[in-house]
This record gives structure tokens, C-alpha cells and sequence, in this order.
């Protein structure tokens, strides 16, 4: 890949995502150098000038007048071959992923060119597995999906507490995810990508091993989350976390990958002690139900569609008053067969979805185009592919996955 004129390329840069990825890259790495060469791709070159104008004038940002622009779009294969062939990586926000993404995958595998995207739509990433997992493992390209606030944080969390865990001498038997205090958005392109993976089949949208080869449970016992209970690890209520159905997938791809020992894995969403936090948990139980049944039937589907476009998103002010705060819990047995326990942390300071989504997919696409990595072509997980590495590069930007001492 030496020759490839750049190290990275960022397609859809005028999404709402993609705006916010390359503001991140101009702030934190610069405009093109000789150090790190790339671009912002799309398929409307006024959109792209327009992304780069407000750049300039209106966030403070004049190195952004020095990208260069890739005109193109997702379902043009000729561009797309074009595309892959002169970049080491793409990162890519063009969502649907079902509707816009499988050529860009398909070049990337065929071209040998890493990949990263923020998908959250199991059933598709099943899919690519299954069409490109060889071609990808011949040239050398590592594709890596969900590499925002799903799944980084879960599966970077579960990476960091597993080994803690054995480095005490501990064999693991459970770890937990327990979403704490947040706050955050939603922008239309999150909406429209939940939408179109919720016309996949039941048993797809409901298998927690649909990632692995052969679709049935591995290393990983993925527990199902129902109703509202105390957890005494936490000391808070918990409730279904809405985002565990794409979270436990990767995690249990990821233990699959990394040859993990069995244990099991459960996320869930956590409210304090007290009245009021149980009949929050209980109201969330409720809504989550509520709009997992209403996005499945058509005519509300497409209601809501037309009332959130994609492309929407929270103002710069509500994503900076944005974090979250997430337990990590590991119990391990020791040599004597006692049970202990491990506690961790993910620390997110701003908006979760979108300013620290964009953050992490950035950072996935640096440590593609320039770590020393070990794993070789295929598909992969963020922790079987970049694991420390990348929860170092995460660390140095202030989104903290840590364990207790």
C-alpha cells in the first residue's frame, strides 16, 4: 500500500456524521501533509465545497480550503474500484449501510483496502461476512463495522475488563455492560438506519450469534435483558438497554475471533436507587418496547421517516453538553474456585452518538492507516483488530475505558 496516494479517505463527509468526522480529523491531525494524506469524498461536489465553506467561515477552521474532493457515488462501481485503489483506508458514514454500502465493502475487499463504517445493522454486516470474508482474508483488507458508540465502547469495555480479569489469575464467567448516566441525540441518519434494519427477518434481528460462522452460540453466552430488576453490583435499577441487540452481537463475534474462554454477556440501561429511578427504568422498559414494535409496522415506519430526515442532527451546544458514564462488571474464578469480582469504566465526555461516534470512527481509521497491527485480512471486530492500540488512541482523546485498581 505504499504507493496509494492517500492514507485515508473520508466518504460521506456531508452527512451529519461525516461533517463532524472531518472537523475532527482537521482539528486534531491537520489538513493534508506528507505525514497523513487524505480526503472527503462524496457524490455532490457543491455539497462537499459547501461542507468545506462552513468549515472555514463558520467553525474556524482554514486549513479546510487544502482537502481535496472525490466525486462519486455508493452504487457506482467503477468509482468505487477507483476509490479503493488510491487510498490505504476508507471511513465511511453513508448510512442505510443495507441500502448504500455493500459496494464500497465489496471494493474495499476485493482492493485489499481497509474499511470502517458505523453500522449498526446486524443482519447486513451477516451478510457481507458471508460474500467477502474470503476475498478479504486474500488481499489483506480488514473491514471493521460498528465503530461508534455501537459497538466501541462495549467491545473495547469487554476487551480491557476480559484481560484484567486474567492477568489477576482470574478465569471469567461473566461481564457487564451498565449503561449509567447520559445524555445525548439523535440524528435522522440513526433513525434511518434503525428502519431499514428493522425490515430484516425476525430470527435474523433476534439471533445474538447471527456474526459468528455458524450462527449458533460460541465462547460467548449472550443473556437476554426483560423488565426492570435491582443490580447489587451497581447498586441501581436496570432495565433492556436498547442498543444491547447490536453491542452483544460484536462482542460475542469478538470472543469468537480472539479464541476467548466461555463466559456469559449482558448490557443493560441503569437508573439510581429510589423510587423515581425504578419508575424510570420501568418507563424506558415500556418505550423501548413501544418503539421497537413501531418501527417494525410499515405505515408507522414511513411516518416517522418522513418527520426525521436524514442528514438532521443536536446543535453543537446540546453535543458538548453530552457524556456518558458506563459500569463495567467482570466476576472471574480464582485458582481456589472463589468467585471475584473486577469493575471498570467507560468514561465519554460529549455527545456519545455523534461527537464521540465521529471521535472513535476517526481514531479506528488512524489506527488503520498507521499502527503496526498483527491481525491479518478478513472481517473483524475494533477489539480483535486494534484492541489496546486503539483504547490507548481513545485514552489520549479523552474517552477513558479503564479498570479499577
Amino acid at each position: 500500500m505504499a504507493s496509494r496516494k492517500y492514507d485515508l479517505v473520508v466518504f460521506g463527509a456531508t452527512g451529519f456524521t461525516g461533517r463532524l468526522v472531518v472537523e475532527y480529523y482537521l482539528r486534531t491531525y491537520g489538513p493534508p501533509s506528507p505525514s497523513f494524506q487524505w480526503a472527503i469524498a462524496g457524490r455532490n461536489q457543491d455539497k462537499l465545497r459547501k461542507v468545506i465553506q462552513e468549515l472555514e467561515t463558520h467553525k474556524g477552521v482554514p486549513e479546510s480550503k487544502y482537502l481535496e474532493t472525490l466525486i462519486g457515488s455508493s452504487e457506482d462501481s467503477v468509482f468505487l474500484d477507483a476509490l479503493t485503489k488510491q487510498t490505504k483506508v476508507v471511513v465511511t458514514t453513508v448510512g442505510p449501510y443495507g441500502k448504500y454500502g455493500s459496494k464500497l465493502v465489496a471494493a474495499c475487499a476485493a482492493n485489499g483496502t481497509h474499511y470502517a463504517d458505523l453500522t449498526g445493522e446486524v443482519p447486513w454486516i451477516a451478510k457481507m461476512i458471508a460474500s467477502h470474508e474470503i476475498t478479504a482474508q486474500a488481499s489483506g483488507a480488514r473491514i471493521l463495522h460498528c465503530c461508534g458508540f455501537d459497538s466501541e465502547p462495549s467491545d473495547l469495555g469487554a476487551h480491557v475488563l476480559y484481560n484484567a480479569m486474567q492477568k489477576r489469575g482470574l478465569t471469567p464467567t461473566e461481564i457487564k455492560f451498565v449503561l449509567g448516566s447520559s445524555q445525548g441525540g439523535v440524528s435522522g441518519g440513526t433513525v434511518h438506519s434503525l428502519a431499514d434494519a428493522m425490515t430484516s427477518p425476525v430470527e435474523e434481528m433476534t439471533n445474538p450469534y447471527i456474526l459468528l460462522p455458524d450462527k449458533k452460540k460460541g465462547s460467548v453466552t449472550v443473556k437476554q435483558t426483560r423488565g426492570v430488576w435491582w443490580d447489587q453490583d451497581v447498586r441501581r435499577w436496570n432495565a433492556p438497554f436498547i442498543m444491547a441487540g447490536i453491542n452483544t452481537r460484536v462482542v460475542a463475534r469478538s470472543s469468537y475471533l480472539m479464541d476467548r474462554v466461555p463466559f456469559t454477556y449482558l448490557e443493560t440501561h441503569s437508573f439510581p436507587k429510589g423510587l423515581w429511578g425504578c419508575l424510570q427504568a420501568c418507563m424506558l422498559t415500556v418505550a423501548v418496547g413501544v418503539a421497537m414494535v413501531s418501527m417494525a409496522v410499515p405505515p408507522i415506519r414511513w411516518i416517522v421517516l418522513k418527520v426525521i430526515p436524514p442528514g438532521s442532527g443536536p446543535s453543537e451546544n446540546a453535543r458538548k453538553k453530552g457524556y456518558a458514564l458506563i459500569y463495567l462488571v467482570g466476576k472471574g474464578l480464582n485458582k481456589e474456585g472463589k468467585e471475584e469480582v473486577v469493575k471498570g469504566s467507560v468514561r465519554i465526555s460529549g455527545d456519545p452518538g455523534y461527537q464521540e461516534t465521529a471521535k472513535m470512527l476517526a481514531e479506528t481509521g488512524m489506527a488503520l492507516a498507521k499502527d503496526k497491527l498483527s491481525v491479518q485480512g478478513g472481517f473483524h471486530t475494533p477489539a480483535s483488530a486494534l484492541g489496546d492500540t486503539l483504547v490507548a488512541r481513545l485514552k489520549r482523546r479523552n474517552l477513558i475505558i479503564e479498570v479499577e485498581e
